[in-house]
């Protein structure tokens, strides 16, 4: 389900470049890992931007961890 809010929201434009999510596990209690790219990603404003999409889309803030 949040996949395919995420595919939804890359393909309208709204997150950053691309995403990719981890492949499937033994254990369905275990939750995913995806990655949304955000280019240039040292732009603040870029970011938030992308993460204010994200939590439309239901991703709550504290699943969210920001790497460069």
């Amino acid at each position: 389900a949040t996949w395919a809010k995420i595919v939804e929201a890359l393909w309208a434009g709204k997150l950053g470049h691309s995403a990719k999510v981890s492949g499937a596990v033994s254990d369905p209690s275990k939750s995913h890992v995806i990655c949304v790219y955000v280019n240039p990603f040292w732009e603040t404003q870029e970011m938030e931007r992308v993460l204010g999409a994200l939590r439309v889309r239901g991703v709550p803030r504290a699943a969210v961890a920001r790497r460069a």
